[in-house]
């Protein structure tokens, strides 16, 4: 081993820290990385799934049932109720939460390149699946 070795070891791991720090700061500046626009999909359903996760532990509103049992979806503060000390979110309303939870924790653990073609069915109807409650549920998710 020559001296030459260690020191080329040493700014490596030097090089490393730097970009790791520079990284931290983008995330912290913009949000995200340029890691992140490399690889957008996994980044968002990473994103989503943990806010997903932290929404469900820590709820404090859902959407406004109507009379027949159907949330009201859209913008506006007046469709997501804040609930009163002690209420329980509607149950239907958690099982949405849940399946979303699930269906984004599946697309999250199923991003590897080889797949057979089952998998890559099965991860195409959780994608399917997901974004149709994702986009009907949008307004309601953080309101």
């Amino acid at each position: 081993m020559s001296d030459f070795e260690p020191r080329v070891w040493r700014s490596e791991k030097a090089r490393a820290k730097r970009e790791k720090r520079r990284l931290r700061r983008q995330r912290v500046k913009k949000g995200y990385d340029e890691m992140d626009v490399m690889d957008v999909d996994q980044w968002f359903i990473r994103t989503v799934h943990a806010m997903l996760v932290d929404e469900r532990a820590h709820l404090e509103s859902w959407p406004t049932l109507t009379d027949d049992g159907e949330y009201v979806h859209g913008p506006g503060p007046e469709l997501v109720r804040i609930h009163d000390e002690g209420e329980q979110p509607p149950e239907a309303w958690l099982r949405v939460l849940d399946r979303m939870i699930w269906l984004s924790g599946e697309l999250e653990r199923g991003h590897v390149p080889e797949r057979t073609a089952a998998e890559k069915e099965h991860m195409a109807q959780c994608r399917r699946e997901f974004f149709a409650l994702f986009s009907k549920y949008f307004y309601s998710l953080w309101g």
